[in-house]
C-alpha cells in the first residue's frame, strides 16, 4: 500500500514514495535487484535480508541508553532485522543483488521509502551471476 508520495523538484524524472508491505510466513523472495535508492524499515515481525552483490547499510535502532548503530552488510552475510531495524541501499551506486525472507512466525510488516523513475520496473530477478531472467 502506498502511505505517501511526490515527485521531488531536486530529482526530475523520479518519484518518492513510502510503502507498507506485509510479508506473510514462509515468504521470501529470491535474487533480484530494484533501480532505487530505498530504505526498507522493519515495523514489526522480522526481517532477514541478504546481498549478493553491491552495498548495503544496516541501522540497528538504539534503545534506552544504547544508541542507533549504523554498519555496512557484508556480501552473502544473512541478518535478520527486528523492529526499528533498516537496511538502505543505493542501486543507482552500487548494482545492489540481494535475498529476502521473512523470518518470524508470524507476518512481517515493513516500511519502504523508495526513489525510482516510474518508467521502469521496480524489480528485476536475477540468476546467481546477476544476470537478469527474462
Amino acid at each position: 500500500a502506498v502511505l505517501g508520495g511526490l515527485d521531488p523538484a531536486a530529482a526530475p524524472g523520479y518519484r518518492l514514495e513510502l510503502v507498507e508491505t506485509v510479508w506473510e510466513p514462509g515468504a521470501y523472495v529470491t535474487m533480484h535487484t530494484h533501480p532505487t535508492a530505498i530504505v526498507v524499515c522493519v515495523q514489526s515481525g522480522a526481517l532477514g535480508f541478504a546481498i549478493q552483490h553491491g552495498a548495503a547499510t544496516v541501522t540497528r535502532s538504539g534503545s534506552g541508553e544504547a544508541p542507533e548503530t549504523t554498519e555496512p552488510l557484508e556480501l552473502n552475510t544473512e541478518v535478520v532485522l527486528e523492529p526499528r531495524d533498516c537496511v538502505a541501499f543505493d542501486h543507482f551506486a552500487a548494482h545492489t543483488v540481494h535475498t529476502a525472507w521473512n523470518a518470524s512466525d508470524g507476518p512481517t510488516v515493513l516500511w519502504e521509502a523508495d526513489l525510482f523513475a516510474p518508467d521502469q520496473p521496480f524489480t528485476t530477478f536475477v540468476d546467481e551471476h546477476g544476470t537478469p531472467i527474462p
